[in-house]
């Protein structure tokens, strides 16, 4: 169900560059590719809800960074 880590990389991408104080401006294209593979609703450049937008990114995060750990 999740995106083999893909949307959480270029999340984390993404912020790793706004906050680097040496860029004036960030363009996250890599991000929108990244979402728009995963959710093609959010992959045309036309306006959104953002919280649809905001509630499908948590869930895919959720899925890519969710682990199960068995302890014995």
């Amino acid at each position: 169900m999740g995106t083999r880590g893909d949307v959480a990389h270029a999340y984390a991408a993404l912020l790793r560059q706004l906050w680097r104080r040496d860029l004036v401006a960030v363009a996250p294209q890599p991000f929108r590719t990244a979402i728009g593979r995963h959710l093609p609703q959010f992959a045309a450049a036309e306006q959104q809800d953002n919280q649809e937008f905001l509630l499908a990114l948590l869930d895919k995060l959720h899925e890519d960074l969710n682990q199960v750990r068995v302890c014995s």
